[in-house]
């Protein structure tokens, strides 16, 4: 079975709710609305200079609607929720009206996203929580009550830093549907060295006294990494898929960043095993471990905490290296361009 269905929809005049992979489609709601959409609506456009994947116009909610190509004017369609109007997270027969909604196709979603949302059916909403997660990230271990977005997010599994508002989900799902499959060959390394913040000062100081001891000729400025998947560099300002663990984000997370080039610098990893991504992924939510980034740029800091995880170190684990945890944003820069020869000199050898 492809997916499931509602049995008896036909019969009393509903369309048939048919869930599975390739079912689902998230409708984004850009219409006027009530006051509070509107309210919405003002706070997401004073937001969105500080978000990377600002967008026109901005929406206000957002649906997970069964069906398997965007809903047709006029059209009807089952679609599931978290809604202030009916008061609860519920799913419904909604007839879309063109000009109101905009579909954003879903092809790869989880097979159960519906069944996802559905296991909170009756969970009160909270577009309050919305309003907060557009200025403050949001991050709440309780799940009594849910806002829209918030609730597509969880159904499509998708492990973000936050929970994001709608216009931020659309986005988001926007630049997924453009995102290469993460496939061997399409990774890269991502090390900043703009000016950041004063950890990144501090975590830069440490590293230019940590060479200079260790190795005088050698000198790095990088205070962050990024595994990131692409086809290829991006371009300044372009927008691609990251994963690592972020002391600002609180720890390992999943997010789209917009680079830009005069902050970032940008190493291949051809080497890299095709399940990279996954084996940083799958310690998504893992806090951030301050103690041991900051003593990595000291010595060789060969104590790990399996719970936590600095930005070097999550990516280091993602390509196999032993002893990830001893290695800075610096050292790991200099482990993969050995790597990189290494990978240059056995491909020479083949004749590949």
């Amino acid at each position: 079975m492809d997916g499931t269905m509602q049995a008896g929809a036909s019969e009393r005049g509903e369309p048939e709710l048919t869930t599975g992979q390739g079912r689902y489609v998230m409708a984004f709601y850009k219409g006027e609305g009530e006051r509070a959409d509107k309210i919405t609506r003002l706070l997401e456009r004073l937001s969105l200079s500080k978000k990377p994947l600002s967008t026109e116009p901005t929406y206000t909610h957002c649906e997970l609607v069964a069906a398997s190509a965007p809903v047709e004017d006029g059209g009807r369609a089952w679609a599931i929720s978290a809604s202030d109007r009916d008061g609860a997270v519920r799913k419904k027969v909604i007839t879309f009206k063109a000009g109101h909604w905009d579909f954003v196709p879903l092809p790869h979603a989880p097979a159960d996203a519906w069944q996802r949302a559905e296991a909170h059916l009756g969970k009160a909403p909270d577009r309050h929580a919305m309003w907060k997660s557009l200025f403050k990230p949001l991050r709440r271990k309780a799940k009594d009550s849910w806002f829209s977005a918030e609730l597509c997010a969880h159904a499509l599994d998708l492990q973000l830093a936050k929970a994001p508002s709608p216009t931020e989900l659309y986005g988001l799902l926007v630049n997924m549907a453009r995102a290469p499959r993460f496939l061997r060959g399409s990774y890269y390394m991502a090390f900043y060295k703009g000016r950041g913040e004063w950890k990144d000062t501090v975590t830069r100081l440490m590293t230019v006294a940590q060479f200079a001891v260790i190795r005088k000729a050698s000198r790095s400025h990088y205070t962050h990494c990024e595994l990131v998947a692409a086809a290829g560099i991006p371009d300044d300002g372009e927008v691609a898929w990251s994963v690592s663990s972020s002391g600002r984000d609180k720890g390992v997370r999943v997010k789209p960043i917009a680079f830009k080039k005069e902050n970032w610098d940008f190493v291949p990893l051809p080497f890299a095993d095709y399940d990279a991504w996954d084996l940083a992924v799958e310690h998504a939510g893992k806090p951030y471990d301050y103690k041991a980034m900051w003593l990595s740029h000291l010595f060789a800091f060969n104590r790990e905490d399996p719970e936590k995880w600095f930005c070097s170190e999550i990516c280091a684990h993602a390509l196999r290296i032993e002893m990830p945890n001893a290695l800075s944003p610096g050292g790991l820069f200099r482990r993969i361009e050995r790597m990189r020869e290494d990978d240059d000199d056995d491909t020479d050898r083949r004749g590949w």
